[in-house]
């Protein structure tokens, strides 16, 4: 397994996988136990068995180092694709940043529109003057 490939990145390399139908088949027949979810994350990439299967191929990959690399078409596109996934949650991850904010209805609707789907645990809004410094943690 390539060290891109983590626990965290598992579903998304089996999601990666699942894509292709001959692949999706064959994945299907190697692991009945869990075929309800493969399928469920072929439709649904975001869907609430990501971590049972991860958890399911963490267990698999931990008694055999080998066993996804017969499913890979080309794994050197594989390894971009997972690249490109973790640098899209990086950019969507807010923790750590301040924003300055204009006083106002509309420019507050306006910075709260650019930041949905962003990741971040609370924040603190601070009033200085005719602007609001907002701290993601």
């Amino acid at each position: 397994m390539n060290t891109i490939i983590d626990a965290a990145t598992l579903p998304d390399l089996i999601h990666i996988l699942i894509k292709d139908e001959d692949t999706f088949k064959k994945m299907k027949k190697d692991f009945p136990s869990i075929l309800a979810d493969l399928t469920s994350l072929k439709t649904t990439p975001n869907c609430s068995c990501r971590g049972k299967i991860g958890s399911f191929f963490t267990e698999k990959i931990s008694s055999n180092q080998e066993i996804l690399e017969k499913y890979y078409k080309d794994k050197d596109s594989v390894i971009k694709e997972i690249e490109e996934i973790k640098k899209k949650r990086l950019e969507n991850v807010i923790s750590g940043k301040i924003f300055k904010v204009p006083v106002g209805d509309e420019e507050w609707k306006k910075f709260s529109n650019s930041i949905q789907g962003k990741s971040f645990r609370s924040f603190s809004v601070i009033r200085e003057y005719d602007y609001l410094w907002v701290y993601f943690l």
